[in-house]
């Protein structure tokens, strides 16, 4: 913690450390300082007790050592004081409220007596070791007083100091009268300032005053050498110009990216920083030279024109900075050996040099030159250096943008190279585009170029600039002259001739990688893919000349640009090839799918076997290509053969019944029905099978059925074909469909068969079961009626009813089997007639009243009418059957519903019922006339419960599907 700046200071920190009401005042009674604990005691603000007199702040002041006054605000007060060491005239006073006598109040006034004693020696310590000197002037200015600390501050006795004018220790600034000063003291205001004073050995040093009125008559002055902060704050503010500075030009470097814009910049900063007379910026070539890029300040002398470039190895002072990679100060050049003797620098006598260091590397310096000698100091260095890196970084970034805007423009060139390439529709069209443009490129009038063929390798002449005299036509083949020459180019090497390759007799020079220039006159650049040479592209100029690295950088790159594209053109054309075989076989196979598609949905169809034959034939004769096509079927014995289905053959070639003459392709035939596999010829030859007909091609596959082989899919072609897989394929895929065909053909004429036979076998049970069986009863009782009419007319009547009712019955049964036998009979008469036969029949089977309850007959279609018969029938079987019924009863009513006619039919009975779920499994009838409902899209309802009877409702259509 630093020293208090003044006495008032000091005694301030004292007494805020003291929680007693505490005030110090001096000579005339004016309040110094005051703690906060006197402040509030007295009603007051701690700030304004300072510079108020004692007297002001009581009613009757107090008086003696210790002794009690009344306050202003009438409070009794007890004021208890002490002299303060160290300060002559001051005193230290503590304020409490008054004690009554006794033991306990005199121990509290003698622990307040040592409180003000503590206080006063701190006091008297802090202004011991405060760092101030003490003044004290009378109202003239004359110092009447001083202390020890004041007389070493100025370097004068106390008897000098004492009756001096304080003026006289000024150094030479205009200050007010002291009359004045005196003036604004006593108005309260306080003198804080900054003086240079001059000490008596005449050095000036700055001091800081704090300066108060002390009586009427003196004025007290704390002064503190401030000289070496003083120092430190003007040193700190010539650093923070100078990183201002440096701040400052490493912004304007940044600014900009031209080279000749951050030279300039950069000498103009470092005038600022280090002022100079002259400086330069040279830069390290790619030769090792040091070139002058910028200079400010160097005149040109007479008749001799101006360095502009340096071996740095000759220069000593470059040569220092170079292989050190360190600045180099010289302050007096007349000293330095090897100085350079130039008349632009022959006066100068100090020089600064920097190095440009730039990621490690140096690319060049900067020289400052003086004709001051010793003008350079190591602060200069130092800021040089600082500014240095900086611009090393600017320069490099400047020169990596030249570099970067020069690729800049080769981009250009190769982007528009590029555009021009994409258009080109050929390899052909692409190798005239590229040798155009690396003509035009490096300035060569002549050039040619060649690629080599994707099959066979040789170099074939394609494009020549210009178009003629060359003595060479395009298509030429291209030869190499010696073995060396081929290998380097098959290598990717760049190659240089002194004459064209199209020339009788090339020089090849060595190839020129690490050289930075090489002469010739032609130069070849190889078009290398995939490690192969698929071409070159030569370039000549009329006269030999230096081919530079940047000019085959740019060839070299033309050259994969021309590989790329080349690259790119011929798998294009391979893709558009292969897009376009896909794309058949694409269509192809879309062809196969919908051809077989639809032979499924015939094979579904009752169409007959031979027009199914027929479209297959077709079909696949069409998607192979060909016009002729037939199917074999192998007789007996087994190597003989009949064409059961032909397309295009010649009406000559078909054999008739009674003709011995072997269908065309029957031996291939023969060898795939023992082979069991397709067969391809691709060329029959002139003397071959099918010659005389002009076929020359034949495909054959088998018909494989289970358990046999029925015969072969032959196809003729007219001319010799090369048969791949696919083609194959699409055979055997209708091959299979035909065999599909013939199988579903036999299946369906045995299922043809077996249902004749089921519904012969069904009617004959029919037949036994209800007419034969009542044929016989009513035959039995005819044969007894005369014996029981001759004993009993009445039982012989009866059994007359019996005869009746018996030959009715089987008369109904008659009916319903005729019914049967002709089908369209069930839609030539209504649906009333149907059902009363029905009931008839059920009737006289079940023994059992069956009713009909029918409204007036009204027209239906075909297919309701003959699904609500056999719902019925079934409905009716189940009762007879299953239900042991005592009566039935049908219910027919026709209406209409929401516009449209409505059937609704109902079927009761009063048998043993069944549980809802628990119909045996063999019992198949409810399910058939469920799935006969939904057939003709009508609603089932089956509702049932055991020994309660069976109820069945029918509507016709179903209610969720009519129309609103």
């Amino acid at each position: 913690m630093s020293a208090p700046s003044s006495l008032a200071d000091a005694l301030y920190g004292v007494l805020q450390l003291c929680s007693d009401a505490l005030l110090a005042w001096d000579a005339q009674g004016v309040i110094v300082q005051g703690n906060a604990a006197a402040a509030a005691l007295l009603g007051e603000m701690p700030e304004t007790l300072p510079g108020r007199t004692l007297a002001s702040l009581f009613q009757r002041p107090p008086t003696g050592e210790e002794r009690e006054g009344r306050l202003r605000s009438g409070a009794a007060v007890h004021l208890t004081t002490h002299p303060l060491a160290g300060q002559p005239g001051w005193t230290l006073g503590r304020l409490h409220p008054p004690v009554t006598a006794g033991p306990a109040q005199d121990e509290q006034r003698q622990q307040a007596l040592a409180v003000m004693r503590q206080s006063a020696e701190r006091f008297r310590g802090a202004v011991e070791q405060a760092l101030d000197g003490v003044f004290i002037a009378n109202q003239e200015g004359f110092f009447v007083d001083v202390d020890d600390k004041a007389c070493a501050l100025l370097g004068y006795s106390r008897a000098e100091l004492v009756g001096m004018y304080f003026r006289q220790t000024i150094a030479g600034e205009s200050l007010q009268p002291y009359a004045s000063i005196r003036a604004a003291l006593a108005g309260g205001a306080p003198l804080l300032a900054e003086w240079r004073l001059r000490r008596k050995d005449g050095s000036l040093i700055t001091c800081e005053i704090s300066a108060a009125i002390l009586s009427e008559d003196q004025v007290l002055a704390l002064v503190r050498d401030i000289t070496p902060r003083k120092q430190q704050e003007e040193q700190l503010r010539d650093y923070a110009r100078q990183l201002e500075a440096l701040q400052a030009a490493n912004l304007a470097l940044t600014q900009s990216l031209h080279l000749e814009t951050v030279l300039e910049t950069l000498l103009l900063h470092l005038d600022i920083l280090v002022p100079y007379e002259m400086a330069n910026i040279m830069l390290l070539q790619w030769d090792g030279q040091l070139r002058v890029h910028a200079s400010r300040g160097y005149g040109r002398a007479t008749g001799a024109e101006p360095i502009l470039t340096f071996d740095a190895e000759s220069v000593p002072s470059f040569h220092t900075i170079l292989s050190t990679a360190a600045s180099l100060l010289i302050p007096d050049t007349a000293a330095f050996a090897g100085w350079i003797d130039d008349p632009l620098i022959g006066h100068v006598r100090s020089y600064l040099g920097v190095p440009l260091i730039a990621g490690g590397k140096i690319i060049g310096l900067y020289n400052l030159d003086h004709s001051e000698r010793g003008f350079f100091t190591p602060a200069h260095q130092s800021m040089a250096e600082a500014l240095a890196a900086q611009a090393a970084v600017a320069i490099e970034n400047a020169l990596i943008y030249a570099e970067a805007q020069r690729h800049a423009n080769e981009v250009k060139s190769l982007l528009n190279l590029s555009s021009a390439l994409r258009l080109a529709q050929s390899p052909a069209e692409m190798i005239g585009m590229l040798l155009q443009e690396m003509c035009r490129a490096i300035g060569c009038m002549r050039g040619f170029a060649a690629l080599s063929e994707p099959e066979q390798g040789d170099l074939i002449l394609r494009a020549l600039h210009p178009a003629t005299d060359h003595g060479r036509r395009i298509g030429d083949r291209i030869g190499f002259p010696t073995a060396g020459i081929a290998a380097a180019l098959r290598r990717g090497e760049m190659c240089v001739f002194t004459e064209s390759l199209l020339a009788p007799a090339p020089t090849d020079l060595p190839p020129p990688h690490d050289q930075p220039g090489i002469i010739g006159r032609a130069i070849c650049a190889p078009l290398i893919s995939q490690g192969q040479l698929i071409g070159l592209v030569e370039v000549t100029r009329p006269l030999p000349g230096i081919f530079s690295s940047q000019e085959r950088k740019f060839l070299s790159t033309f050259a994969e640009m021309g590989v790329n594209t080349l690259t790119r053109l011929r798998f294009q054309a391979r893709l558009e090839q292969e897009v376009e075989e896909r794309t058949r076989e694409i269509y192809r196979r879309q062809q196969v799918a919908e051809g077989l598609r639809y032979i499924l949905t015939i094979l579904n169809t009752d169409r007959p076997l031979r027009e199914v034959l027929e479209y297959i034939v077709t079909q696949v004769c069409w998607l192979l290509d060909t016009s002729t096509g037939a199917i074999l079927r192998q007789e007996k014995p087994p190597a003989q053969f009949r064409i059961e289905v032909a397309y295009g053959l010649p009406d000559h070639t078909l054999p008739t019944s009674a003709s011995s003459v072997e269908p065309l392709g029957a031996e291939a035939a023969r060898q795939v029905m023992q082979g069991g596999k397709a067969i391809a010829i691709s060329d029959l030859g002139e003397e071959g099978e099918g010659a005389e007909l002009a076929y020359r091609a034949l495909l054959a596959t088998p018909l494989n059925l289970p358990n046999e082989t029925y015969g072969c899919l032959i196809l003729y072609f007219t001319d010799p074909r090369p048969f791949d897989e696919e083609d194959i394929a699409i055979a055997v895929s209708f091959a299979d469909q035909a065999a599909l065909a013939i199988q579903n053909a036999r299946l369906r004429a045995e299922a043809q068969e077996s249902a004749i036979m089921a519904e012969r076998n069904r009617l004959a049970r029919e037949l036994h079961d209800a007419v034969t069986q009542a044929l016989f009863s009513a035959s039995l009782i005819a044969d007894v009626l005369p014996q029981i009419w001759a004993r009993d007319p009445e039982q012989g009547r009866r059994r007359l009813e019996d005869i009746r009712r018996l030959t009715q019955g089987a008369l109904a049964e008659m009916r319903a089997l005729l019914l049967e036998l002709r089908p369209k009979a069930l839609t030539e008469v209504s649906l009333n007639i149907l059902l009363e036969q029905l009931i008839a029949a059920a009737a006289n089977r079940a023994q059992i009243p069956i009713q009909l309850h029918a409204d007036a007959a009204q027209p239906l279609p075909p297919d309701v009418q003959i699904g609500l018969y056999r719902i019925t029938q079934e409905a009716l079987n189940n009762i007879i059957k299953h239900a042991a019924a005592s009566r039935a009863a049908l219910h027919l009513h026709f209406g209409a519903r929401a516009g449209n006619p409505q059937i609704i039919l109902d079927i009761e009975d009063d048998g043993r019922g069944f549980a809802p779920g628990t119909a045996p499994a063999h019992h198949l009838g409810l399910r058939i006339m469920q799935e006969r409902a939904e057939a003709i899209d009508a609603a089932l309802e089956v509702r049932s419960q055991e020994g309660k009877g069976t109820y069945i409702h029918i509507c016709w259509p179903h209610p969720d599907h009519l129309s609103p």
